[in-house]
């Protein structure tokens, strides 16, 4: 046996031995225990990919106003498949992998300045429907791609007899021809990116030359809603509480997806946690009602009561997902009063008072008391009064004010100002003023005599 194992061998033969004896080995391994199978995922290049590298809502800055197009431009780069709603020229675009596809012509949008205008804004094809029944409108809507809340891409809407609506029946979706929508529908998926806009959003030409005035307020900010020149700022991008302001997003968010003349009953779950002396548990009100609460006055119900509508978790999700959707890349909504937890910049609440003008100009009416009524009804509560302290300026577009705990105000707002071209709208914001209703009247002095 000694003999066996000193009997000298050459090296070519033992590297086939130990070679045969490990294949042995591998083999005896591989029927016994279970195969274990590790997989790597390899994504295609960006340029090769379909969904789009940058966040949605990408802020429209003060130094970058062209939003819109740049993030139109970005999704080309990226070869991305969206859809392009022009509402200015009232043309939808597809796109696939970034290269046109398709044209097709917009019949109708939602009336401007109501609360069915049409939203601006970067939003996803959300779902997909053949017919789908509109419980606002009570028709059905042919191709039908939502985009954002109630609002909707759909061809010609139907009554249930198959009559079709008027031409001045409009609920703020995007209508196409019935064919062009069944285009688009099958074009598109969900998921699908979609830009809305109008060409207000660009800027215009005018230019202005800086100066500024002393005013007490922490942080503030004024600039032109149309060119985006900015008069006077300080602190623009720091951050700033944002609870008070917040029931002007919140009313974007409740028109956005519930019917403005809903009733609402306020049972013991809507009406939890609300503290009023204008609503009563049992009672009914609309949301057309609850908007005037929470613009013209400080009531902290309407808030409340839109989030148990919608459930609470589900209205926070709203709040953030409509902000980030305007380019308020900085605010964030709770509400727990602790400014980490709930918060914006004057640079976002510019971008919502820009959008608020372009596309839900009702809102700043609600809260300068010029708009009382719907089509159908006039709110219980179009004669309270407007604790909007510059209601009785003429030349108040719209806005909100706050009193803070440490007896300064907060305002921002849009006020018309006569110059020298004519009248423009100006953005103003003064955080912590202790002198908010002459500060503001001060700033606006100031713009008219430097560009009288």
């Amino acid at each position: 046996m000694k003999k066996i194992f000193t009997f000298p061998l050459p090296v070519w033969q033992v590297i086939i031995v130990l070679v045969g004896m490990g294949a042995g080995m591998l083999f005896v391994f591989s029927t016994i225990r279970p195969n274990v199978l590790n997989y790597s995922l390899s994504l295609p290049p960006a340029e090769k990919r379909s969904a789009p590298v940058f966040s949605y809502g990408e802020e429209p800055s003060l130094s970058n106003p062209d939003f819109f197009k740049k993030i139109k431009d970005d999704m080309v780069a990226q070869k991305t498949s969206f859809i392009e709603a022009d509402l200015s020229q009232m043309k939808l675009f597809v796109y696939k992998s970034g290269v046109f596809s398709a044209e097709f012509p917009i019949l109708t949008k939602g009336k401007e300045g109501s609360w069915w205008e049409t939203p601006a804004g970067i939003y996803k094809i959300a779902s997909k429907e053949k017919s789908h029944f509109s419980s606002f409108g009570h028709v059905y809507q042919p191709w039908s791609m939502s985009f954002q809340g109630n609002f909707f891409i759909h061809g010609w809407p139907h009554y249930a007899d198959g009559t079709p609506v008027a031409s001045t029946y409009s609920g703020g979706c995007i209508r196409l021809s019935d064919e062009s929508a069944k285009a688009v529908y099958d074009l598109s998926e969900v998921g699908m990116p979609v830009i809305v806009y109008k060409e207000e959003f660009a800027p215009d030409t005018f230019v202005y030359q800086n100066s500024i005035p002393p005013l007490t307020a922490s942080k503030y900010l004024v600039a032109d809603i149309k060119n985006n020149f900015v008069f006077l700022s300080k602190a623009q991008a720091d951050k700033i509480p944002f609870g008070s302001f917040s029931p002007v997003l919140g009313s974007l968010v409740a028109t956005d997806y519930i019917n403005i003349e809903k009733n609402i009953y306020l049972s013991s779950e809507t009406y939890s946690d609300v503290s009023s002396t204008r609503l009563k548990k049992g009672s009914e009100t609309t949301p057309f009602d609850l908007l005037h609460l929470s613009l013209r006055q400080s009531d902290e119900a309407p808030m409340t009561i839109f989030s148990n509508y919608l459930t609470e978790k589900r209205f926070i999700t709203l709040m953030n997902d409509k902000a980030k959707s305007l380019g308020m890349k900085n605010t964030v909504f709770s509400f727990s009063d602790k400014d980490s937890l709930s918060f914006t910049t004057p640079e976002d609440l510019f971008s919502l008072s820009k959008y608020i003008y372009n596309n839900r100009m009702f809102v700043f009416d609600i809260s300068a008391g010029r708009r009382t009524n719907t089509a159908y009804s006039k709110s219980i509560f179009s004669d309270i009064p407007n604790q909007n302290i510059f209601s009785d300026n003429p030349s108040f577009v719209g806005g909100k004010a706050v009193v803070n705990t440490d007896g300064t105000e907060s305002f921002f707002g849009v006020f018309t100002v006569r110059i020298q071209t004519g009248n423009r709208q100006i953005f103003i914001l003064l955080e912590n003023s202790k002198d908010l209703k002459n500060e503001v009247q001060k700033i606006i002095d100031y713009i008219q005599k430097i560009y009288q």
